[in-house]
């Protein structure tokens, strides 16, 4: 079961209170997809980096890419589209964000701990995973 609310305190100090998903946001910013295709194209990173919307592209492991967007563009229908222009397969296409684990990294171990916390912490309840 995973849980519907984090608090995350550093030092005596609650660094963020939020879902999963909005503390993903917050600190992402942007969305991570992840894309596998099946095929041969000659420097298909610069047709991933040429879609609009598209901050970086990383080669994961030979057909596996991934690829960042700027915060608020979903591109996974323009990345498609580039895919299959390319005459590619494309068997898989997954939008991703930070884990639990590195969202708490993230806010523990960096300037983002020593800034306010985003909103006012509201009493915390107990929450079990």
């Amino acid at each position: 079961m995973t849980c519907g609310r984090v608090v995350i305190i550093n030092k005596g100090r609650v660094v963020a209170e939020d879902t999963p998903e909005n503390l993903t946001h917050r600190l992402q910013g942007a969305a991570t997809v992840r894309l596998e295709v099946r095929g041969d194209a000659p420097d298909f990173e610069t047709t991933l980096a040429a879609v609009p919307g598209v901050k970086s592209v990383r080669l994961a492991k030979p057909g596996v890419y991934e690829v960042d967007a700027e915060a608020g563009r979903d591109v996974r229908a323009e990345i498609a589209r580039a895919v299959v222009a390319r005459g590619l397969d494309l068997i898989g296409l997954q939008q991703s964000g930070m884990s639990l684990e590195e969202i708490f990294l993230h806010l523990t171990t960096t300037d983002a701990a020593a800034a306010p916390p985003a909103e006012a912490a509201a009493p915390a309840e107990e929450v079990r995973s």
